[in-house]
């Protein structure tokens, strides 16, 4: 595989030593978090990683085999105030409707992004926190994209360049708030269901090598955004991409929930491999 790296706001591609196989130790503060709160919360726990709508539900249907039936039912009720609840059950037979409404919950986070009724904030193309606004929760009455939410840049750099810590807030901030939310005993349920979704999804996200990331270096001094400045290609590099939208599709494609359950129970058999990849 050949790999390059860019400058932001620079049509150019520069060629980097670094070694991809290499281990990264910075990412391993966040892996421990007791993935995450939502352990404590439903009882539940998943090592997945999943980027996707196919990863996101994989991780989904693991966590739903593994909640007790008290704790299925009182998530039932709560994801029923999504406002997307009764397009993720239409035509789904009854039976099926809890499991199947949880795992299309899971990527509710990233559908927002899409939808007109959801105003994109921050700055860096919603990248960045800013203002007051930025770390609310105040249920679904919060408009707000909240992109950065997302991810945690957690820094590093192989050639000692000056790196900046993570914005606040960020997938490690809103982890946890959301989880102590969802234990609140004051805390309305509009509001529970709201982080519901949102905690779903980042539980997810963290798991992702380049949502727990930067790279720092003479070459991108600025950071490497979560591998969305390094291109990647198979030889002979007829069509670059991402390195980060390489590992968003690493386990597969598919926006069917029973796919996602399908897969969830089998070996993990990836999307993509790196078998007989050149790295430059």
């Amino acid at each position: 595989m050949i790999l390059t790296t860019s400058k932001p706001a620079i049509d150019s591609r520069q060629e980097t030593g670094y070694d991809m196989n290499e281990p990264c130790q910075k990412t391993k503060g966040l892996m421990t978090i007791p993935v995450l709160t939502i352990i404590a919360v439903f009882g539940l726990a998943t090592s997945a990683a999943a980027w996707n709508e196919l990863g996101h539900m994989m991780i989904s249907a693991s966590a739903y085999d593994q909640l007790t039936p008290e704790v299925r039912q009182r998530v039932s009720t709560l994801l029923k105030l999504n406002p997307k609840y009764a397009t993720w059950v239409a035509g789904v037979p009854a039976k099926e409707k809890d499991r199947i409404a949880f795992l299309k919950a899971s990527i509710w986070a990233d559908d927002i992004k899409r939808d007109p009724a959801y105003m994109q904030d921050g700055t860096h193309n919603g990248n960045r926190p800013s203002g007051p606004t930025a770390g609310q929760n105040i249920g679904y009455a919060d408009q707000l994209q909240h992109k950065y939410w997302h991810f945690i840049d957690l820094p590093f750099s192989p050639d000692d360049t000056k790196s900046v810590e993570p914005a606040i807030p960020n997938a490690k901030t809103q982890i946890i708030l959301f989880g102590d939310t969802l234990k609140s005993a004051t805390a309305s349920d509009d509001v529970k269901s709201y982080d519901l979704v949102w905690l779903l999804h980042l539980v997810g996200d963290v798991h992702h090598p380049l949502h727990a990331i930067s790279r720092f270096s003479q070459v991108q001094p600025a950071g490497d955004e979560g591998g969305n400045l390094v291109s990647v290609c198979w030889k002979p590099c007829t069509k670059h991409e991402k390195l980060h939208k390489f590992w968003d599709e690493v386990l597969g494609f598919s926006t069917n929930p029973n796919a996602a359950i399908k897969k969830e129970g089998a070996p993990v058999a990836t999307g993509r491999s790196s078998n007989g990849l050149h790295q430059r």
